[in-house]
């Protein structure tokens, strides 16, 4: 605006009229300046409201020269350059992502025009990048720090042809080995000073040059390190090598990061820009030194293995000067030392590699006479070798002035035999003084020597000692009336390596099935029978150590015939022991002659597979086979397995002669003789079951009596429902019981196996409890005796159950007399029936049960409570109650707990305080069953929000029996992330079961009291409970007739947890049984009670409370279904037997998930939004944030408003956003834009 403003009375400024006047210049001068501010306040508001986001593209002039009046050339004073913004595109790690740079147009167009003013002999040369690998090793005479090589990579662009590279090294700082430019060796060329090597390069471009170095330390007293000079470039990078035990390392030139990596011995520096390279590290403490005058005694001992040697070398050093507190040991590399023990005198202990590898140990303090050292090494064979074949002594030796004592052991495994050295330097010692100068030493060595140096070389050549086979033998017979199973299994102790076939002695006509040998790995060999009873078997891969070969075959029996027991026997072994066990199968009797005694408890006599054991006959141990050309001979000293009879008290041995004589040994040792014949016994059976209650269960007793002539039976077999499966004998010691429950089976079997064959007659009785059911149906099991034709059956039924007359529906029974010999297993069953089966199969449970006296009892307590998030909540309870003559009920409630309504068989009633706590509740009829219902809340306990784990309370009655008790838990579903966690969790089915148990039994209990009142009270009292059991048979046949409901269903989603935490318990029941059986007992009582069959129920009257969401009712929640309410609630059930006033449970809220998933709402929706309109206004982020900043804030506002509380507050933010909307001018700005065609694209150097 000045410049245009000013050139219309330029001219008038300084020329004076004809007339000698001047022009007025005031008017002017003002105008120039108001133009001037307004031009000035534009301008100042433009570059505030564009402030520094947007670059300003300002070139920096150069100094102009400006012609004077008086000729002179004055510099105009050069503007102040403008910075320009440069973007480099960086990944997530904060790294560039390629190698370009992104410079605006005016930059780009500077450097080009400079760079195109430079002549290119002024240009030289740039270090883009420099890379240094170091290696930091110890020194091997004084173990100390040393950079031992330093390697520099630089690369560099030359700008025209012949450029020289200067490197600004010192020879003061370094030795420089060699130089290779682009992989070429060059010379190395130092100035005059020594401060820089010049090195030239033939073509202009990019090079690599690498600088081998050595360089020089420098150290004072604390620490150590080199210091260099060296060229700054952009990028300089050390990588240095070390040792793991470094001390902690610093570098001062440093101006990047230092990353260390001590597990690979590595440490990474980021030096930037620094045009020094230093590291320095603190010296170590002075150690000491081993002192000059050392003498030291040595013991080694060899530990041989077949594949290791254990080297345990105690050194005891000695001085006659200075303490001792470092000692040296020179080792053989082959080796490896072992960790030290915890007393150990060494703190210190560094190993330096070579061979010998030396090794340096730091003592705990210092030794002024002499200290003793356990040192321990594993000695492994070579690589390619399995075991060793002979031992060339390793060499362990003390460094030290002289040796007094050398002495060396070896303890060789059993079978390992050597041959002592030859050798004058080698004198062989007694193994027992050596373990006396060794010390706390538990055997003796194989062999000792005394070496009169510690170069003396020593060889021992190893071998192994042919051992004699030890074989423990063991031979299992199993007899049945069809053939002989024979199972042999043989354990040897040694196995010759050599030796690929083994030879038996077998009966004559076996039949081999298998033959398998297992030792460090399992084969099946191939056995060759030659007719003669000789059994050969081949192995097709050598064995190692311990063996076991088994054989099974068959033979024929010989029934009715006496024959010798059947013998297998291994030759070319020594006998360790031979064992031989024959068991029968029940359809065979099997005698020995001579007669053994022989006897055992049942779990060793009888196997699953063999049948039961009768003999046990263990041959003496050392008998060698009898083919003697064929038998190895045996040392006298070679141990022996102990006798097995030892191990077995109670196998039977053969009772030898006294006699020496070689006819009795052989007598004796020689097996007994068999004779099997058929067991075909006649069995007759009686069988007794007889029920009686016990306590809140039921228990039902089996007695079992046969009578076996002719032969004899090892075990009984019933046949028993599922539910009777766990039994036990009474007063049967030795008998063994056994449960089998195959899968998919409808029965099970009980097997009784008696620890003796059962001969003669057997008496046996069987107790197990009966499963309750939830509707009380009692079934007897029908037990059936399995093999047995004649059998008696007979059943006890008790009539009198707790002063309640018991009814019983029978089929398949006939009523009868108990045999004379029959005793009772329940002394308390004084009332009861008798009858005796006479079909295949019986059936009896409970018809009808009518009450002899009346006791008063709560039959089902259901309670059920409402809560919200705020904490408040109500509850409702209903109880069945048998009055038995009671005018009122008493309750106990908590002090905080404030009854709202109380009802009585629909009917409301007063409240009655009583004095010592509690309230009463007055009844109607004193006779027939009332159902007592109370609204009630409790004000002070449950204020505010609920906690994580919390409680219930409701009024139970007193000094009045609970049978059962349900509880309901209803809960806002939003502010419970899971379900609520109640102990005794059942389905709404399940409950909604006990409710119509509970209708059904007072019904049917109650139901001659009502036919004796008659008249009004009958048909009231009878319809209300009528009403009450349709409603709820009702709502079970919906669930019923669903195709998907199984025991554990649920009505909804809101009852899977408790169904699954009941779905494996084991009291489901089937729902169609148990609704037809409550129809047709009800359809009988209404007939004797002569009224009409319960109809569907109306809408009753009630005096029910709203609690809000849910209609709570006093007869828990069975309404809870039938509404839209429970749909959007969370429910929560559970079932416990008797009184349960407390209900303790623990959820999960919900509220804090909510809020996070609305925050993420509101993002979503933001980044869409903003997505669009970027995507419709292709205009960058940066731009678009800049010119709208008050939008987002707006979109913010209104998105806290609809999803986040408080709401007011998205209002407050909308507000905000508003008022800066207005107050700022951004909107009215046009920034430039940078389009693809205002941004030049380079590559930069590195």
């Amino acid at each position: 605006l000045l410049v245009l403003a000013t050139p219309v009375r330029s001219a008038t400024l300084s020329v004076r009229t004809e007339d000698a006047s001047t022009v007025p210049l005031l008017p002017t001068v003002v105008r120039i300046l108001i133009v001037a501010s307004v031009g000035s306040a534009t301008v100042w508001c433009s570059t505030n409201v564009l402030s520094d986001d947007t670059p300003r593209v300002t070139e920096p002039a150069p100094a102009e020269a400006n012609p004077a009046d008086d000729g002179t050339v004055r510099e105009t004073p050069a503007r102040r350059p403008t910075p320009f913004r440069v973007y480099i595109p960086l990944d997530e790690d904060g790294q560039p992502t390629n190698d370009y740079v992104y410079l605006p147009r005016p930059f780009y167009d500077a450097l080009a025009k400079q760079a195109a003013a430079t002549p290119d002999s002024e240009r030289g040369f740039q270090i883009v990048s420099a890379d240094y690998e170091g290696q930091l090793t110890r020194r091997v005479d004084d173990e100390s720090l040393n950079v031992s090589a330093l390697t520099a990579t630089y690369r560099i662009m030359t700008f025209a042809a012949g450029a020289e590279i200067v490197l600004p090294l010192r020879r003061a700082q370094t030795s420089v080995t060699a130089l290779q430019l682009d992989g070429l060796p060059v010379s190395i060329n130092w100035d005059a000073e020594a401060n820089s090597i010049t090195v030239n390069a033939d073509q202009p471009g990019e090079h690599r040059l690498e600088v081998f170095m050595q360089p020089r330390m420098q150290s004072d007293e604390v620490t150590a390190g080199i210091e260099l000079a060296v060229p700054a470039a952009a990028r300089a990078r050390l990588s240095l090598s070390h040792p793991g035990d470094v001390p902690e390392l610093r570098f001062p030139s440093a101006i990047g990061s230092v990353t260390r990596r001590l597990e690979i011995g590595e440490t990474q520096v980021e030096l930037g820009a620094a045009s020094r390279l230093a590291i320095q590290w603190p010296l170590p403490k002075a150690e000491p030194k081993m002192p000059t005058e050392l003498s030291a005694d040595q013991y080694v001992w060899l530990q041989v293995r077949p594949t290791s040697v254990l080297v345990e070398a105690r050194v005891t050093f000695r001085t006659s000067g200075a303490p001792i507190r470092v000692v040296q040991m020179r080792v053989d590399p082959r080796l490896n030392p072992l960790p030290l023990d915890e007393d150990s005198p060494v703190v210190d202990q560094r190993v330096t590699e070579g061979d010998p590898r030396q090794m340096r140990l730091l003592l705990d303090r210092d030794y002024e006479r002499e200290v003793s050292l356990r040192l321990q090494f594993l000695w492994e064979p070579a690589a390619g070798e399995a075991e060793f074949h002979s031992l060339s002594l390793p060499r362990i030796s003390p460094v030290v002035k002289q040796v007094g004592r050398y002495w060396l052991a070896a303890s060789l495994p059993t079978g390992m035999v050597t041959s002592e050295p030859v050798d004058d330097a080698i004198e062989p010692l007694d193994p027992d003084s050596f373990a006396a100068s060794w010390g706390e030493a538990n055997s003796s060595p194989t062999l000792a020597f005394a070496l009169a140096g510690m170069d003396v070389p020593i060889s021992l050549p190893l071998r192994r000692q042919a051992t004699p086979i030890l074989a423990d033998q063991q031979l299992d017979i199993s007899i049945n009336a069809r053939a002989m199973e024979l199972t042999y299994r043989a354990q040897l102790n040694a196995v010759s390596l050599d030796r690929f076939q083994y030879r038996f002695d077998v009966p004559r006509g076996l039949e081999i099935q298998s033959a398998i040998v297992r030792s460090d790995v399992t084969q099946r060999v191939r056995p060759a029978l030659d007719g003669e009873g000789h059994l050969t078997i081949f192995l097709s891969e050598r064995l190692r150590g311990e063996a076991v070969i088994q054989l099974v075959g068959t033979l024929p029996t010989p029934l009715g015939k006496t024959f010798e027991t059947p013998s297998i026997r291994l030759l070319d072994v020594s006998t360790a022991g031979h064992r031989t066990r024959v068991y029968r199968q029940s359809d065979v009797s099997v005698q020995s002659q001579p007669a053994m005694e022989f006897a055992a408890d049942s779990a060793v006599a009888w196997h699953a597979k063999l049948g039961r054991m009768v003999l046990d006959w263990v041959a003496p141990a050392d008998q060698a086979s009898e083919e003697d050309d064929a038998t190895e001979a045996v040392d006298a000293n070679t141990p022996t397995a102990s006798n097995p009879t030892a191990s077995n008290p109670t196998a039977a041995t053969p009772s030898a002669t006294k006699s020496s004589s070689p006819d009795a040994a052989i007598e004796a040792a020689a097996p007994p003789m068999l004779r099997v014949t058929q067991n075909q016994p006649r069995v007759r059976a009686r069988m007794v079951t007889e029920l009686a209650p016990l306590d809140d269960a039921w228990q039902a007793s089996l007695e079992v009596l046969v009578d076996v002539a002719g032969g004899f039976i090892d075990q009984l077999r019933l046949e028993v429902p599922p539910q009777w499966s766990d039994v036990a004998a009474v007063d049967a010691p030795g008998v063994a019981i056994e449960s089998r429950m195959a899968a998919g089976q409808s029965r099970g079997q009980i097997v009784i196996r008696p620890a003796e064959p059962i001969r003669g007659e057997f008496r046996l009785r069987l107790r197990g409890d009966l499963p309750a059911t939830s509707v009380d149906i009692v079934l007897v099991p029908d037990a059936t005796l399995l093999g047995v034709t004649s059998v008696d059956r007979y059943v006890i039924l008790p009539t009198d159950l707790q002063r309640k007359l018991i009814s019983w529906e029978i089929s398949g029974l006939r009523e009868t007399e108990l045999p004379d010999d029959y005793v009772f297993a329940h002394e308390q069953l004084k009332s009861h029936g008798s009858y005796q089966v006479i079909g295949q199969t019986f059936q009896a449970k409970i018809a009808h049960v009518e009450r002899t006296q009346s006791a008063a009892q709560v039959r089902l307590a259901d309670i059920a409570v409402r809560w919200k998030p705020d904490g408040e909540w109500f509850g409702s309870a209903a109880y069945d109650l048998e009055p038995a003559g009671r005018k009122q009920c008493a309750f106990q409630a908590p002090a905080d707990c404030r009854i709202i309504n109380a009802v009585v068989d629909d009917l409301p009633v007063r409240v009655i305080p009583q004095p010592t706590g509690g309230f009463a509740i007055p009844l109607g009829s004193r006779d027939l069953p009332q159902r007592i219902e109370i609204v009630f809340t409790c004000d002070g306990q449950w204020q505010g929000k609920m906690e994580r784990s919390t409680s219930f309370v409701a009024p139970m009655p007193i000094d009045i029996p609970v049978e059962r008790t349900l509880w309901t838990v209803i809960g806002e579903p939003s502010d419970m992330a899971r379900r609520p966690q109640l102990p005794g969790a059942v389905s709404a089915v399940r409950q909604e079961a006990y409710r119509l148990e509970s209708v059904s039994s007072l019904i049917d209990l109650a139901a001659d009291v009502a036919a004796e009142s008659g008249g009004a009270e009958l048909d009231n009292w009878y319809r209300r409970w009528s009403q009450r059991l349709a409603r709820s048979q009702s709502r079970l046949d919906r669930w019923a007739s669903a195709s998907t409901l199984d025991p554990t269903s649920s009505t909804n989603a809101a009852d899977a947890a408790n169904a699954a935490n009941s779905a494996n318990s084991a009291d489901t029941f089937d729902l169609s049984t148990f609704l037809e059986m409550v129809r047709t007992k009800q359809n009988a009582i209404s007939e004797r009670l002569r009224v009409g069959e319960a109809t569907e129920p109306q809408e009753t009257h009630g005096h029910w409370v709203d609690l809000t969401d849910v209609t709570l009712t006093a007869c828990g929640l069975a309404e809870l279904e039938e509404s839209d309410a429970p749909s959007t609630a969370t429910v929560a059930r559970a079932m416990f037997v008797g009184a349960r006033e407390r209900m303790e449970f623990r959820y999960e809220s919900r509220a804090v998930s909510q809020f996070w998933q609305r925050v993420a709402l509101m993002l979503v929706i933001g980044g869409l939004l903003l997505t669009l309109a970027m995507l419709r206004s292709h205009v960058p982020l940066g731009e678009w944030c800049a010119r709208w900043p008050y939008l987002f804030g707006v979109l913010a506002g209104l998105a806290w408003w609809l999803w986040l509380p408080p709401s007011f507050l998205g209002w407050v933010i909308v507000a905000i956003s508003m008022i800066g909307a207005v107050r700022l001018p951004a909107a009215s700005q046009r920034w430039p834009r940078v389009t693809e065609h205002g941004t030049t694209v380079i590559r930069n150097g590195g």
